[in-house]
């Protein structure tokens, strides 16, 4: 095997322990622990409304947290499972949030969900409404938040979703400079 594969070969290599490694220590040090709430709703008249919902409390989706909550965690992810395809998701959060990240996942041909990280932790003891429209349906809902993180049995570890990016930016500035060095030093 000639030198300039070799060399070729090792680059390669160093690309992908390079891009391996940026990538763990991109994503241990980004990501989030967010909690999936286990508390049923209470769900009465004053905690729920809209044409999404009749007379049972039916809408064509399954939330969390579940319309009515109560001490919900602050840490808690805001999730969306269409029981049928009901076409766009679009909610509204009051008070506010931003979201660090939003991801939608085909469950079957005729279902998905919607799961929204907030970029903070919600306040404490507050009373959030929601709103949306699922198709054609709208709904509003509240769900109350507990004083503070309360551990639950369900929680997803959350990383940036720019961590491969950086990270391939990263291996591929260090592969070059490795390269280039190496290269030069051997031709």
């Amino acid at each position: 095997m000639g030198e300039r594969k070799l060399i070729i070969i090792v680059v390669i290599i160093f690309f992908i322990i390079s891009l391996f490694t940026s990538y763990t220590i991109i994503t241990l040090t980004t990501q989030r622990v967010y909690s999936f709430p286990d508390n049923e709703g209470n769900s009465n008249s004053s905690t729920i409304g809209g044409e999404a919902f009749d007379e049972e409390h039916y809408l064509p989706v399954i939330l969390y947290p579940h319309p009515g909550a109560i001490n919900v965690s602050l840490d808690t992810v805001i999730h969306v499972f269409q029981i049928r395809s009901g076409g766009t998701v679009n909610l509204h959060l009051n008070p506010q949030c931003s979201f660090y990240d939003i991801k939608e996942e085909d469950v079957d041909f005729a279902s998905g969900s919607i799961t929204y990280y907030p970029a903070e932790l919600l306040q404490p003891e507050t009373t959030y409404n929601m709103s949306g429209s699922f198709g054609s349906l709208s709904a509003w809902w509240t769900f109350t938040t507990a004083s503070s993180v309360i551990p639950q049995s369900e929680y997803e570890f959350v990383s940036s979703p720019y961590s491969l990016w950086i990270a391939i930016i990263i291996a591929s500035i260090t592969t070059l400079i490795f390269a280039k060095t190496n290269w030069k030093s051997n031709f």
